[in-house]
């Protein structure tokens, strides 16, 4: 994945960056997480502070146009962000994904398991 910056604006009244990239893959879309690292390296800034947008792909092409924000802090950006642009950005964590999964997994079983001594 190669990813361009188009623009980059300083908004000062909600203190914070509004990012415009372009981004050419082989493939299928690269994920959100996978965009949001590639920003965090070319905008050296921290991964938390940013919320990707959108992901527009581009027809007929390999490539998509991102729309990010950057905050200068945590707070500001829990102030000011809408509530599932910031769920979304903390499901796209693969880490995260994997051990919902093993929760779920342990809880299905503890209900089978009372299930089981229910019916007996």
């Amino acid at each position: 994945m190669d990813l361009k910056l188009k623009s980059v604006k300083e908004n000062k009244v909600f203190d914070r960056k509004e990012v415009v990239a372009e981004i050419k893959f082989s493939g299928s879309t690269p994920k959100r997480y996978e965009v949001l690292e590639a920003l965090s390296k070319s905008l050296e800034v921290e991964p938390e502070l940013i919320v990707v947008r959108n992901i527009n792909n581009v027809y007929g092409g390999s490539r998509a146009i991102v729309y990010a924000r950057v905050y200068f802090d945590k707070d500001t950006l829990k102030n000011i962000e809408l509530g599932h642009y910031l769920k979304r950005t903390e499901k796209t964590k693969p880490e995260e994904k994997a051990e919902e999964t093993e929760e779920n997994a342990e809880t299905s079983e503890t209900k089978e398991e009372n299930a089981e001594e229910k019916s007996e």
